[in-house]
């Protein structure tokens, strides 16, 4: 079962990944002069890490924004991955451990019946 502070971070964290998303292709449309889909395309493909090189910053004030583009981006988007794996893993270890109480539940109930 989810716990309402884990689904309020991953809430968050998205919503941070969706601002930094929109920082990007606004900073970098003004800056670049790229149209608005090049611009969130180079942020979506920066801060997944996929660089395909395709399209990249040339005036010193989009590399230098890039820079720090990339550490804050990089962290915020990670952060959700972390969340959302971390809810994953707990998840798969609460299922477990509901199997091996029923489980445990059933056998007492056998051993119950056998001495009756």
């Amino acid at each position: 079962m989810l716990k309402l502070p884990q689904v309020k971070n991953i809430q968050i964290t998205f919503l941070l990944v969706v601002v930094t998303l929109l920082l990007g292709t606004i900073v970098f449309h003004n800056i670049e002069n790229w149209t608005f889909l090049d611009s969130l395309y180079f942020s979506v493909i920066t801060l997944t890490t996929i660089g395909f090189g395709d399209i990249s910053p040339v005036t010193p004030l989009g590399k230098l924004f890039t820079i720090f583009y990339v550490f804050l981006g990089i962290g915020i988007v990670l952060t959700l991955v972390n969340l959302i794996a971390k809810r994953e893993v707990e998840n798969q270890i609460e299922k477990k451990l509901e199997q091996r109480h029923r489980h445990h539940l059933e056998l007492e109930m056998l051993k119950a019946k056998e001495k009756k």
